[in-house]
């Protein structure tokens, strides 16, 4: 069997976490084949040539990087730059294979910094990252179940993918026009955000750009994000509060998260509102970059 999610983890850092990742995919997409090398390569197999084989077929590539990712404990040099390194190797094989990349964070450690990790590998630090806590993880996982059902093909209709696959049921379910009315309210809602949260992006972007302080607008970058990714869970909710209150034909409640209709609006809600946020991400790069260059600095 192919593989469709493949985990790259470090066994030393943060193994019952890696393993509390691997069950909650196991179980969210119990069709599909979720790598994990600790239970996965039967005795016998070539180890790097199975690896690497399973990475080029994968979907889905999900490095997990803990507090020991990059340095062993009480190590003042990454463990990156040694080139037999097989995290390293399995990195450098999804890059090459162009396979779709989703760090996963543990906690509160950061991403590594481009000059931590070797240059083969430095990509990885301009990927979007899903961060994962103890505390709130399945809360936190959500992001990465709907990324992961964007990507990986439904297993009996393989013209879909995963969340294809729920759209279409959902829309026989209760029909186009319902389907139709939660996107146009989706949009509606996203659009007055959009606005407010770009506009005071940029009025606070001036003044930083004109004094040419990196640290002051990168610090008003990742508070955007942080901001964006707070609203996003915050509207999400609403709008299924919203849905369940004004669509009583439905008969769907947030009481009742279970129930498989409410699942199915919920996923679409929720993968609608991601999209335009990534597009409302990407979209302030342009214009941010063009005030850069306008008052020649090289950000």
């Amino acid at each position: 069997m192919d593989t469709d999610i493949f985990i790259s983890y470090r066994r030393e850092d943060e193994p019952a976490f890696v393993g509390r990742v691997h069950e909650l995919l196991r179980s969210t997409f119990p069709h599909h084949a979720t790598f994990i090398d600790i239970d996965a390569i039967t005795p016998g197999d070539k180890f790097v040539g199975h690896i690497i084989s399973r990475i080029a077929k994968c979907s889905v590539f999900l490095p997990v990087i803990g507090p020991q990712w990059v340095y062993r404990t009480g190590a003042t040099s990454s463990r990156l730059f040694d080139d037999q390194d097989m995290v390293r190797k399995e990195l450098e094989s999804a890059l090459v294979c162009k396979t779709t990349i989703i760090p996963v964070l543990v906690n509160a450690t950061p991403m590594p910094s481009p000059d931590s990790i070797p240059r083969t590998i430095s990509a990885l630090c301009a990927l979007n990252a899903i961060r994962l806590t103890h505390a709130s993880f399945h809360d936190d996982a959500k992001p990465l179940i709907r990324a992961t059902k964007g990507l990986i093909k439904h297993h009996a209709e393989k013209h879909f993918t995963v969340a294809e696959f729920e759209a279409y049921q959902l829309g026989k379910l209760v029909g186009k026009d319902t389907c139709d009315r939660i996107s146009r309210g989706v949009e509606a809602s996203f659009n007055h955000l959009s606005k407010a949260m770009t506009e005071r992006f940029f009025e606070r972007a001036a003044p930083v750009i004109a004094a040419r302080d990196g640290e002051g607008l990168q610090d008003l970058i990742d508070a955007f994000g942080r901001e964006a990714r707070r609203k996003e869970s915050e509207i999400i909710t609403g709008t299924i509060d919203y849905i369940c209150e004004e669509m009583p034909h439905l008969g769907i409640s947030p009481d009742e998260p279970n129930d498989p209709l409410f699942v199915a609006i919920e996923g679409q809600v929720q993968r609608e509102f991601h999209e335009l946020f990534l597009r409302m991400m990407e979209a302030i790069a342009v214009p941010l970059t063009k005030q850069i260059q306008d008052v020649g600095w090289r950000f």
